[in-house]
């Protein structure tokens, strides 16, 4: 079970941080929200809630994120429909839709590296997005020092989260073991995929698409809601 961060924990003997990007760099999960909202409307004539997107859909890949409505969405429709969010969340970002940095995001990247630590993200969604993202909510000071985007997407053989692929990936180009890598998500599919790969500390950032007690269940070694309680040493 996840502990719940104190104040001033530090965290020693690591040699890289593991970023996700949505909902742990960017605050971007309303605006995932918004689209699939938006493609549900158009396709079943019905609304869903926020703690459906939340549950069923959020942080799931082209093969799994509308398998929750069975045979009203088939099989077949899933990879156009998935690609159709992509396009609209696209365009959201370039509007710069009320997209925001996670509060405390880059003086947590500035302590990692003055910890000695490398930085990178491992993300699901698209290289090219992700970095238009963080161009606009990162500081050019801790763009500077993330070493790379590690993504799954778009790449044959290659498994969404929670399968540890995108994890195991970004371990290999930073030439660093798994357990020697601290990683922080946001929702159980990234913890999930962060403890299958083998990663030393798991974290989990509690938000208000994403509880505690979720994290935890995932299997999140500790939880917490704001960056400042995180120390490196």
């Amino acid at each position: 079970m996840g502990e719940l961060f104190p104040k001033g924990t530090f965290l020693s003997g690591y040699e890289a941080l593991i970023l996700d990007h949505d909902g742990t760099i960017s605050e971007t999960e309303p605006l995932h929200e918004a689209t699939r909202r938006q493609v549900v409307q158009e396709r079943l004539g019905e609304s869903i809630t926020h703690d459906f997107y939340r549950q069923h859909m959020m942080s799931r890949g082209p093969d799994t994120q509308f398998t929750i409505f069975g045979d009203r969405i088939p099989q077949s429709e899933h990879v156009a429909l998935f690609d159709k969010c992509q396009a609209a969340y696209k365009v959201l970002v370039q509007d710069g839709h009320s997209l925001q940095s996670v509060p405390g995001i880059d003086s947590l990247i500035v302590r990692a590296v003055f910890g000695g630590l490398q930085v990178a993200i491992a993300t699901t969604q698209p290289e090219p997005i992700v970095q238009q993202c963080i161009e606009m909510t990162l500081s050019l000071q801790s763009r500077g020092y993330i070493q790379f985007v590690e993504t799954v997407h778009g790449k044959v053989g290659k498994r969404n989260k929670p399968a540890p692929d995108v994890y195991l990936d970004t371990c290999a180009r930073l030439g660093v073991k798994p357990s020697m890598c601290i990683a922080i998500e946001d929702s159980p599919s990234g913890v999930k995929s962060a403890v299958a790969a083998g990663i030393g500390e798991v974290i989990g950032r509690a938000n208000a698409f994403c509880s505690q007690e979720e994290l935890r269940e995932a299997g999140a070694h500790m939880v917490f809601d704001n960056y400042s309680v995180i120390e490196f040493s």
